[in-house]
């Protein structure tokens, strides 16, 4: 069970705590303010001057931020003027947490490796978590920091260390996207959007760009203002030593990649993420100086190709608003109760905005409106699909002529590529008046907002009633004001 300010589990470990970090205190003191020694943080994120887009520019760099703890080796030399035998009491905190069951297991301190680096890995381990704790309380408070501020952050370790499953917020930022609002909004089942808070976005910031997956472009992982936040989550807290949060598929990529297509059917944008991150609710093992605790994170590219091409520096889209914002939510909590079919087509069309090639995009649309439209029968594919998705369109309030037409050019576009048979002669669609439009551009539209037309008509979502509902008698659609 969580535990508050109000108390603690283990009174004798916070004790213990107190008493190691006030005697460290005296000696970190002792020796920067009479000996000069100074160390600070090898790199540390800081705000660069904003992009020419206007989105944020993060940047790691040699810093001035002090590291207090750096005085503390695992024994005095060259780089630590003093070590752990210095703090006598760091010995006692070390033996307790060694004969602690919980700890002991959670730390591996007795991970039955060469007994003299073995016990150097284990005072290490203890020294990261309990002075990781004093670094971030003089950062906060300086040396003169009281009980109760110790306390307060006290707990949130004590949490990290005892409970089995510790509880989260899952953070991704919506890269290269401008939103209209500040603030936070609810758009969803334990769901917001929000604009991160500056300690936030330094905290986020990885210290590298590597890991399981592929690493994305430091550019875009900094050049975004706002984030999905994904709140009601846990993680198994088994050990301090087992990190799979470097991994995309430790997250829940399908709720993720659904509140992504929502967004981008609500909105036409194209967009997507670089990054998930982990913020802690009410636990804490590890800060960076005076910055909010992260729980681990993943780099990924799930972001459309484009953005690493400069695209920090283009014109941004239009800002998002509350209100496409509370839209995107809407239409989030309808993809996860639609049929698996309307859900594929979904998924194809975010799939499509991802691909580096345009003619791979091509395909993924038109199997994104195959599964959209489609029925089981595998004959006139291309008529069915095409007059569907006029039908749909059509009462929206496109001309479904053209659209009726145009399907079809997507779906010539479609065979010329999987036959290799001069696709890029079928690449355009030339109107009437002159104009060229590209075929996987127009294909997106056109899925996008059948999507959005059947995740709000119910009554559409299967092609019979798509065929008996409107095909099958005339659409009236009606731009007048009613007569009284």
């Amino acid at each position: 069970m969580f535990r508050t300010v109000a108390g603690v589990h283990d009174p004798e470990l916070f004790a213990l705590t107190e008493r190691t970090l006030r005697e460290a205190v005296a000696i970190i003191r002792r020796v920067t303010e009479e000996r000069g020694w100074t160390s600070t943080f090898h790199e540390f994120p800081e705000f660069s001057d904003p992009f020419r887009s206007g989105f944020p520019h993060i940047i790691a760099s040699q810093s001035e931020v002090p590291k207090y703890t750096d005085v503390i080796g695992v024994r005095r030399g060259r780089f630590s003027p003093l070590g752990y035998d210095d703090i006598p009491t760091f010995a006692d905190l070390f033996e307790y947490a060694s004969a602690n069951e919980r700890l002991s297991a959670y730390l591996g301190l007795k991970a039955g490796v060469e007994p003299a680096h073995g016990l150097d890995f284990a005072r290490i381990t203890v020294a990261q978590i309990f002075f990781g704790l004093l670094e971030h309380l003089l950062h906060l408070h300086g040396f003169d920091f009281t009980t109760a501020q110790l306390l307060e952050r006290y707990v949130e370790v004590e949490n990290g260390l005892f409970e089995d499953r510790l509880p989260i917020e899952i953070v991704v930022p919506v890269a290269l996207t401008p939103f209209e609002f500040d603030g936070s909004i609810d758009i969803g089942d334990n769901l917001a959007i929000e604009r991160m808070a500056d300690d936030w976005q330094l905290a986020r910031m990885p210290a590298s760009q590597t890991g399981a997956g592929a690493a994305a472009n430091s550019a875009v992982i900094s050049a975004a203002t706002h984030a999905f936040v994904f709140r009601g989550w846990t993680m198994p807290n088994g050990s301090a030593h087992v990190d799979r949060t470097d991994r995309l598929a430790w997250y829940p990529q399908e709720r993720i990649d659904s509140a992504f297509a929502a967004l981008r059917i609500a909105t036409g944008v194209r967009t997507g993420y670089a990054q998930l991150s982990i913020r802690p609710v009410g636990w804490a093992l590890r800060w960076k100086a005076h910055l909010p605790p992260t729980g681990g994170g993943a780099l990924v590219r799930r972001y459309p190709p484009a953005f690493d091409d400069w695209g920090w520096l283009q014109d941004p889209p239009p800002p998002i608003t509350d209100e496409q914002a509370r839209k995107a939510g809407e239409l989030e909590a309808l993809l996860a109760a639609a049929p698996s079919k309307l859900q594929l087509g979904a998924r194809r069309y975010l799939g499509a905005g991802l691909r580096e090639v345009e003619e791979d995009a091509a395909i993924d649309l038109c199997i994104g409106l195959e599964a959209t439209l489609g029925d089981e029968s595998p004959t006139e594919i291309t008529h069915k699909l095409a007059l569907r998705t006029a039908a749909v369109l059509g009462a929206e309030g496109d001309d479904p002529a053209t659209v009726f037409g145009d399907v079809r050019a997507m779906y010539r576009h479609r065979s010329a590529i999987v036959h290799g048979t001069a696709p890029e002669k079928t690449r355009l669609i030339r109107r009437e008046d002159g104009a060229e439009i590209v075929v996987s551009e127009l294909a997106s539209d056109y899925l996008r907002r059948t999507i959005r037309a059947l995740l709000r008509n119910p009554d559409w979502r299967t092609p019979s009633s798509i065929d008996n509902r409107l095909l099958l008698r005339p659409i009236r659609i009606t731009t007048d004001d009613p007569q009284p």
